[in-house]
């Protein structure tokens, strides 16, 4: 199945700094996407994001999606977290 999603859509990855996270975003960006995203701390993974121009917040803050129109979210990050971000 293919799914088509326009060039305009802000595509935030939590838990960027993963090395499966990171490697998507890049790829992402790379394809014309905008893409963001956060982490808990810096690390090799969102330096180098950030050295692609790709914007890397450090910690989980519901302000990093009210951008986001696509939200992926890494295997490693809790439910506590997500949680935190569907609250109103």
């Amino acid at each position: 199945m293919k799914i088509k999603l326009a060039k305009s859509e802000v595509i935030h990855f939590i838990g960027i700094g993963g090395i499966g996270m990171s490697g998507l975003s890049l790829i992402m960006k790379r394809k014309g996407f905008k893409v963001q995203g956060s982490d808990i701390s810096n690390n090799k993974n969102t330096n180098r994001l950030k050295k692609e121009n790709i914007k890397v917040f450090v910690g989980h803050q519901k302000e990093n999606i009210n951008k986001a129109t696509i939200i992926v979210v890494s295997s490693a990050i809790k439910k506590i977290i997500l949680n935190y971000y569907m609250q109103n």
